[in-house]
């Protein structure tokens, strides 16, 4: 009994650390669904590759001219 104990412990405190490792970010912005740009960032946790949908939002409307962006889609996937 103590030994499936532990060795449920021991999956859980692995799953939540794993999950928490900094891994890659790529980020997508597309319009009418056609990519405009992509972007990878290395070394990201997952609430660091979320706050980069705003970064992508905001390269995107400096780039473009922010009336044309309409029907822009920007998401954030941390792999």
């Amino acid at each position: 009994m103590r030994k499936n104990a532990l060795l449920i412990i021991t999956a859980i405190v692995a799953a939540i650390f794993f999950a928490s490792c900094s891994k890659q970010c790529s980020c997508t912005a597309t319009l009418n669904g056609q990519v405009i740009d992509q972007i990878v960032y290395e070394d990201m946790t997952g609430r660091e590759c979320e706050a980069q949908t705003d970064v992508v939002l905001q390269d995107a409307m400096n780039t473009y001219d922010p009336q044309s962006l309409v029907g822009l889609e920007v998401s954030c996937s941390h792999l």
